[in-house]
């Protein structure tokens, strides 16, 4: 669950995008795991943690932060080592009391102290009176001590003490045996190698550094802008785009990829990818006026589509001179659509035809008397 997950519909719900077996969400599996930085909780980044519902709990509730703050949370791993995720004085002096807290249970790094389930995030950010009754820490009663019982607590911590006195003593012994011993090897060891290049010169090469090996998804059909603002994809390839229409293709969508899916390749590697820039529209040239067969040669170099129409001539205009083109000229359209080119038909012929008297076809017809 995060941002780029999430579609506002038009009927103003949420969807949820991105639907992924829990495997590729986790770093602990032999699958290429797609996590998004700053909703991702930090047992999807272990190999010991369980995930579960209080996972989509923490997803969740970093898009409410998101959305009420205006940033992105801090990444779980940052988290563990230096907790800085804090709702800012400015806005925790607006929002109401029941939310923060609702967000801060939900938001813990460590799942155990994190809101549990999705029934129970509801009910926290609805402010109930039951939830913020259960949420309030009871203040247990201070309770009388006797002589006897703290004589035995100090007892028992001046046990302590010396116990963690000696812990630290045969702990202080051990690293300085290992320093001492570490030291020894090293010695060792320089001393032998200096030996051995003294006497193979020749023989001595440099180990190339062993590169990690990735498994190269299938990023054909994907959103461009989301594989590229994924933190771990950009740590994993090099990407290089370059732009191509396509009518196939929706713009901003990836049409092919350089390096083959399923291959294993180095980490870092270059991945080019060939990015749609969706249907190219081009304007159609007025051709009218001119003779067919150059305003043919000028559409279709231009990217159309011509079929020729002739029109009835009397005489009076020059045959296969363009008279109008359909859809007009100058407008924008598809590249590849059909023209229809109105051009002047051939002008009509004449014949000469001698009118004969009644006499002269009697007169012929004796002729052919024998």
């Amino acid at each position: 669950i995060s941002p780029s997950t999430l579609v506002l519909g038009r009927d103003g719900r949420l969807r949820l995008t991105g639907f992924m077996i829990n495997e590729t969400r986790c770093y602990n599996t032999k699958f290429n795991a797609e996590l998004y930085s700053g909703y991702a909780a930090v047992e999807q980044y272990s190999y010991i943690e369980d995930t579960g519902a209080w996972t989509d709990v923490y997803a969740l509730a970093g898009v409410i932060y998101r959305a009420l703050i205006g940033s992105t949370p801090v990444d779980a791993n940052e988290r563990i080592t230096n907790d800085k995720l804090m709702i800012p004085p400015k806005f925790a002096e607006t929002l109401p009391a029941y939310l923060i807290s609702a967000l801060e249970h939900a938001i813990m790094i460590e799942p155990a102290d994190r809101t549990n389930s999705i029934d129970e995030l509801r009910e926290e950010l609805s402010g109930s009176p039951s939830t913020m009754a259960s949420n309030q820490v009871k203040e247990p009663e201070p309770s009388k001590t006797t002589d006897e019982e703290l004589l035995e607590r100090k007892r028992l911590e001046r046990i302590a003490i010396r116990e963690q006195h000696k812990q630290q003593q045969i702990k202080m012994a051990i690293i300085a045996f290992a320093v001492v011993f570490g030291i020894g090897l090293l010695a060792l060891g320089g001393y032998f190698g200096y030996n051995y290049i003294k006497e193979n010169p020749k023989e001595t090469t440099t180990a190339a550094p062993v590169s990690e090996l990735i498994e190269v998804p299938d990023f054909v059909g994907q959103n461009y802008s989301r594989i590229t603002g994924d933190a771990v994809q950009q740590t994993r390839f090099k990407f290089t785009p370059t732009y191509e229409y396509s009518d196939t293709v929706e713009a901003g969508f990836i049409i092919s990829q350089s390096l083959e899916k399923g291959s294993q390749v180095e980490k870092g590697s270059e991945m080019k990818l060939v990015v749609s820039k969706g249907i190219e529209y081009i304007v159609l040239p007025d051709v009218t006026g001119s003779d067919y067969q150059v305003a043919l040669q000028t559409l279709t170099q231009a990217g159309f589509v011509c079929k020729k129409i002739e029109k009835n001539n009397d005489g009076s205009h020059t045959p296969d001179e363009v008279v109008a083109l359909t859809p007009e000229a100058g407008g924008t359209y598809e590249k590849g659509k059909e023209i229809y080119v109105q051009v002047w038909g051939p002008a009509p012929t004449t014949t000469t035809t001698t009118a004969k008297t009644l006499a002269d076809v009697i007169n012929d017809g004796l002729n052919l008397l024998p």
